[in-house]
């Protein structure tokens, strides 16, 4: 009975102390320069003698409004009495504060709650934490301390927003969202670890982090959003297999970035604009099966890629899509595609063959080859040439010539001028007047018109 009373009286306490914290900003407790404590609401607040240290004795609350001289805090509490949350804007724009022991029982990082930190170098934090709040160590570019979160469940928007010494962050399976440039222009960032409850990689996550040169994304991640590493220093990247959703200049201007291999084979996809717009260093390109279409810039200036295939369910390229990819020597090109954009391979000056299995030729956009080698071939389907020429799809383009494909196997070329006798079509039915092109039964064998 008397340990039942006691978890009551515990209960209560805690219960106190979460009423103290859950309200606004207390007042500002104030040091002079002859004063060394504070009151207030029965709370007591030290400053030691040594100048710009302080202790901080306050067992029920963090909610103290800190002068610019603190330098060092030391936070004690009771077992009975806990400090579950740092209020926001509770350490924001300390410009001498350097270190930081953050108690064992909070959950809570609030928001801004160390923005701006100027000197901080050093931030202790328990297991405990739960959740991170938007801004919460922003522009504080000393911060070098290590974090590993297991128990993190939220990381709010710009939580390490240019924290430029930080150099490394765990976290686990527990964790399943992420704001908006959490690491934005973290430029030491050299390692990060996420566990399988994130699903999606926000807008500018890893923006400018110049020394990240490896992440591995997991499976579970289906989402990819605007820039999230764009500027980064990754070398090599594999896209997961559940990828639905690549969006615009996700991985635009990662100049070390050598290999970028898609494991999706079930999920459509497409490559959104300036993907990989700048990846100079690119020269391994697995691109997904389920890839329906490549928009405007995706590839443009992949200087070092050396041939492309592209998937057999792509139905459109962009504008520009491959403008710039000077190392660019093969391209094949599926039946899918239905349509070219302007300058989508300009500048592609070594590439000299280009195998075409589109049927039925569109007429090319401008200068979608301009500026490819003197010396580049298109190859074409069988009995196809005359239809690419009167598309556009010329000689001056391709100054190497336009050619077909042989004729498949079991299958005779039959001149029209020269057709003679009875002709079937595939379905048995009889023609009058064969096209050219097209496969026709006669005397029992294939034959296809030229």
């Amino acid at each position: 009975m008397k340990n039942f009373h006691a978890n009551i009286i515990r209960i209560g306490l805690l219960l106190l102390a979460v009423t103290y914290i859950m309200p606004g900003a207390a007042e500002n407790i104030v040091f002079n320069t002859t004063k060394t404590q504070a009151t207030y609401q029965g709370l007591e607040y030290t400053r030691t003698s040594k100048g710009q240290t302080w202790v901080l004795s306050g067992k029920l609350s963090l909610n103290i409004i800190s002068p610019a001289t603190l330098d060092n805090v030391k936070y004690s509490y009771s077992d009975n009495m806990p400090v579950l949350s740092m209020k926001d804007r509770l350490f924001e724009r300390c410009p001498y504060l350097k270190t930081i022991a953050v108690p064992r029982y909070v959950t809570v990082i609030g928001r801004y709650t160390f923005k701006e930190c100027a000197a901080l170098t050093s931030v202790t934090l328990p297991d405990s934490i739960f959740t991170v709040g938007e801004m919460a160590f922003a522009y504080s570019p000393n911060l070098s301390s290590s974090f590993t979160f297991p128990y993190l469940k939220e990381l709010g928007n710009y939580a390490f927003k240019a924290c430029s010494s930080l150099e490394s962050v765990e976290f686990s399976n527990n964790l399943t969202k992420i704001g908006v440039g959490v690491f934005q222009g973290c430029s030491s960032l050299t390692s990060v670890v996420v566990g399988s409850g994130l699903k999606t990689i926000p807008e500018y996550t890893f923006q400018g982090c110049a020394a990240l040169n490896n992440f591995s994304i997991p499976n579970s991640v289906t989402a990819i959003r605007d820039y999230a590493f764009a500027g980064s220093g990754l070398e090599r990247i594999v896209l997961p297999l559940n990828l639905s959703s690549l969006k615009e200049n996700a991985f635009q201007n990662c100049t070390n970035l050598a290999s970028a291999v898609f494991l999706n084979k079930k999920v459509t996809i497409i490559i959104r604009d300036y993907v990989f717009d700048g990846c100079t260093k690119l020269t391994e390109l697995i691109l997904p099966p389920t890839l329906a279409g490549i928009k405007n810039c995706s590839f443009r200036n992949c200087s070092s890629l050396p041939q492309l295939e592209i998937p057999d369910k792509v139905l459109a390229i962009g504008d520009s899509a491959f403008e710039g990819c000077s190392k660019l020597a093969k391209v094949s090109i599926p039946q899918s595609v239905t349509a070219i954009g302007e300058c989508a391979f300009k500048g592609c000056s070594e590439l000299d063959s280009v195998y075409s299995s589109i049927e039925v030729p569109f007429k090319l956009e401008k200068d979608v080859f301009a500026g490819i080698s003197p010396a580049c071939v298109l190859t074409v389907p069988y009995g196809k040439r005359q239809a690419y020429i009167n598309a556009g799809w010329t000689e001056a383009v391709f100054k190497g010539g336009v050619r077909e494909m042989p004729a498949p196997a079991g299958i005779s070329p039959v001149t029209v001028g020269k057709a003679s006798g009875v002709y079937y079509d595939l379905q048995g039915k009889r023609v009058a007047r064969p096209r050219p092109g097209a496969i026709y039964i006669k005397d029992g064998r294939k034959v296809r018109m030229r």
